[in-house]
């Protein structure tokens, strides 16, 4: 079970910039997936998720979905406020998972969650994975010791876990796009006003014997660089040569374009 230690290792650390409404909603589904593996090695208010969540649906004790979150949102295991019909002996697959994941979205806007009431005496969400993955590591070993079947838990845990990364990148991914749309109006904004300086400069005289006599390969028609320049010149893209050869050929165009201007 290291896997689960190093990956919500990595989740703690990123958790702070990539969270989003889904993200959220996954995490809490996560946490009641750990709940339930929780409860299966060590039975209801014994082990270390949710120990005082006292479930009234299930013949044995164990919390709902529904009176999970609201132990965690409000402190009180009730289902008056309902979620999502979660049958017990529940499976994820991924597709399934993210069902929920988008169902509990669109129901909850804010997940404000009471910390210390998934594990106890945890007051904010710092440490929240890191002691998560612990509990993983020490339910598994407890179930393997007493032939305790969890596998359906460490699947739905997995598979869970897999959906938080998802919608986390997901959020990353639409972050990283806001934040290139106000690049590039700022890169726009700065082009603008480079183009504007140029207009309103005067004759720049290039020194041409100069940037000769320092790249020879200018008075040879059959050179890179010569072609290079020409083609930069008449706008070309694809330039040949080494990465020196190109660069001066792209000097070069801006020079002759700063000089029609």
């Amino acid at each position: 079970m290291k896997a689960f230690t190093t990956l919500l290792g990595v989740l703690a650390l990123i958790q702070p910039c990539l969270s989003s409404d889904a993200a959220e909603a996954a995490e809490i589904l996560y946490f009641y997936t750990v709940y339930d593996l929780d409860v299966k090695v060590w039975g209801p208010g014994h082990g270390y998720v949710a120990p005082d969540c006292e479930g009234k649906s299930l013949p044995d004790g164990e919390c709902t979905l529904d009176e999970f979150i609201n132990f965690i949102r409000f402190g009180d295991a009730s289902s008056d406020e309902s979620y999502y019909d979660l049958e017990a002996g529940f499976q994820f697959v991924p597709g399934a998972a993210a069902a929920v994941v988008l169902a509990l979205r669109d129901i909850v806007q804010s997940w404000d969650i009471l910390t210390s009431k998934v594990v106890e005496k945890r007051k904010t969400t710092v440490g929240l994975w890191d002691d998560l993955a612990q509990i993983i590591d020490k339910d598994h070993e407890r179930a393997k010791k007493r032939n305790i079947g969890v596998t359906r838990h460490l699947t739905n845990a997995a598979t869970v876990l897999g959906a938080v990364v998802d919608f986390r990148q997901a959020a990353l991914s639409e972050n990283f796009v806001d934040h290139m749309k106000s690049q590039v109006k700022d890169v726009v904004w700065k082009t603008v006003n480079k183009e504007s300086d140029y207009l309103n400069a005067g004759y720049n005289k290039l020194k041409w014997q100069a940037t000769v006599k320092a790249n020879p390969d200018l008075k040879n028609p059959k050179t890179d660089m010569y072609k290079n320049v020409i083609k930069a010149v008449k706008g070309f893209d694809q330039l040949e040569g080494t990465m020196h050869d190109k660069t001066m050929a792209i000097n070069a165009a801006n020079s002759f374009k700063t000089c029609l201007r």
